[in-house]
């Protein structure tokens, strides 16, 4: 076969690069071809996952006269074609950076549009606001990028920093996971309404909980496992374990970082008989009742650091709840 178009050349290369990982690759093409452009930004766009996998790539050319045989000698970087993610929207960075966090590794290489750099750039100093990324003990992110002059892709590692090991984190999500299935089946008895299980939640914590710090193992109380395990946690880590626990009930739980009086706070915000309602369990548990601060539409004293692009609004007062869970 004979490749009329550098594109189509670049395909059949991308292909064995990407599946073979070959060294040496031949293509029988037209004599025109060689002088279309450049055979590494072709291949790229053809595949902008090689874009962080090709390390050095050599050109050789034989000519047949009527036909040419274009030789690449490629030598690769560690990183399969495999392993690298092509993104498309911010959605797509954020579910693939919590799924490798769900896997304790240490980088997620991706490629994605160069128009979408800021976008990505924005999303990322986000991701650890995230309670998924918070919950698989994500500590800090960096990153580093690469980008060819006049591909329409760039690419970029970003790798994470964890606060304990995978032997500790594996340790700690099958006891987190064995205690939330416990209280999650108290919950359910409580009734099958949503909003009679998320009360029984709150009121387990008040009664078991404790707001306060672990000696001897620094910051395990900003952790979901201390609140679920240690019984003990600060408010980061109990709404952290709160977005744990309405998940496995299938209530739509978010964790809420912002301030209270000034100072910084976690509390949040779950959904309810069609509407949000915020849920401080923190305050809960400091005051000993879980009606406080429990099915509030507005807290007057907060201030939230995320901004959200949904109206999150809600369709019933905070008296209903009152009066239905008491």
């Amino acid at each position: 076969m004979v490749c009329n178009t550098l594109r189509a050349a670049a395909s059949v290369f991308a292909e064995h690069m990407a599946t073979k990982c070959d060294q040496s690759i031949s293509v029988n093409v037209m004599p025109e071809v060689i002088r279309e452009g450049s055979v590494l930004h072709a291949v790229c766009e053809a595949d902008p996952r090689l874009i962080l996998c090709i390390k050095t790539l050599q050109i050789q050319v034989e000519d047949y006269g009527l036909w040419a045989k274009l030789i690449l000698h490629v030598e690769y970087t560690d990183t399969l074609s495999s392993s690298v993610v092509k993104v498309e929207s911010v959605s797509e960075l954020r579910e693939a950076a919590i799924y490798a966090a769900s896997l304790h590794r240490r980088d997620l290489c991706i490629v994605y549009p160069v128009h979408m750099f800021e976008q990505i750039q924005g999303e990322k100093s986000s991701l650890l606001e995230s309670y998924q990324l918070l919950n698989c003990y994500v500590s800090g992110l960096s990153s580093e990028t690469k980008r060819m002059e006049e591909c329409r892709y760039m690419a970029q590692v970003i790798r994470f920093q964890y606060s304990c090991s995978y032997r500790e984190w594996s340790d700690r999500k099958a006891k987190t996971a064995e205690k939330i299935n416990e209280i999650v089946c108290q919950a359910k008895m409580s009734g099958i309404e949503d909003w009679r299980k998320a009360y029984a939640v709150v009121r387990y914590c008040v009664n078991n909980w404790n707001y306060g710090r672990i000696e001897n193992s620094p910051k395990l109380e900003y952790t979901a496992y201390s609140a679920i395990i240690n019984n003990t946690a600060v408010c980061m880590g109990i709404s952290l374990a709160i977005c744990s626990i309405f998940k496995e009930l299938g209530i739509p739980c978010r964790y809420v970082r912002g301030t209270r009086n000034g100072e910084g706070h976690a509390w949040n915000m779950v959904f309810l008989r069609g509407g949000w309602f915020y849920i401080d369990v923190t305050d809960a548990i400091s005051r000993k009742d879980p009606l406080y601060h429990w099915g509030m539409v507005h807290l007057l004293d907060r201030s939230i650091f995320e901004s959200s692009s949904e109206v999150l609004s809600c369709n019933c007062t905070p008296e209903f709840i009152r009066k239905m869970t008491c």
